[in-house]
């Protein structure tokens, strides 16, 4: 299995209250049929990243679990994102998404994480980022995770 991500976000926190806002988009699938699915937060960042990730192989994950992260489409994301301070090219960035969901009564709560190299964007942020969003899916002329948003 593969994946991409794509972070945009900023916020800044004064006298305990925070503001700030984020986008978020993962591309999951591979290597022929990737899906896009996005998100949008506004929980606390302090700092500005826009970070996008190369596709990075997960290798064999588990027929049951690439399934599970193949349509994200109406579920419950908790993701965290540990970036190295970059500029334009060669940041890295730690990503953990989990997924929870309600089956038969149990909550089923399921992980994906990994490294990637190489990210674009810029980050300067305080810490790791972490929020919590719902996902949906991305319309399909957005589904190739191929080339990149940041010139």
């Amino acid at each position: 299995m593969q994946v991409k991500i794509l972070f945009a976000g900023e916020g800044v926190t004064y006298s305990g209250f925070g503001l700030s806002f984020a986008g978020f988009k993962i591309w999951t699938g591979g290597p022929q049929e990737f899906r896009g699915f996005t998100g949008a937060t506004n929980e606390a960042l302090f700092g500005a990243s826009i970070i996008e990730t190369p596709v990075v192989d997960l290798g064999n994950i588990g027929e049951d679990r690439e399934k599970h992260f193949r349509n994200l489409h109406g579920k419950v994301g908790f993701v965290k994102i540990e970036p190295t301070t970059f500029f334009h090219d060669g940041g890295i960035a730690t990503v953990k998404l989990t997924v929870k969901e309600q089956v038969g009564g149990t909550l089923v709560e399921d992980s994906i994480e990994f490294i990637a190299e190489n990210c674009r964007g810029v980050s300067a942020t305080a810490g790791a980022i972490e929020f919590t969003m719902e996902l949906f899916q991305l319309p399909q002329n957005e589904w190739d995770p191929f080339g990149s948003v940041i010139p």
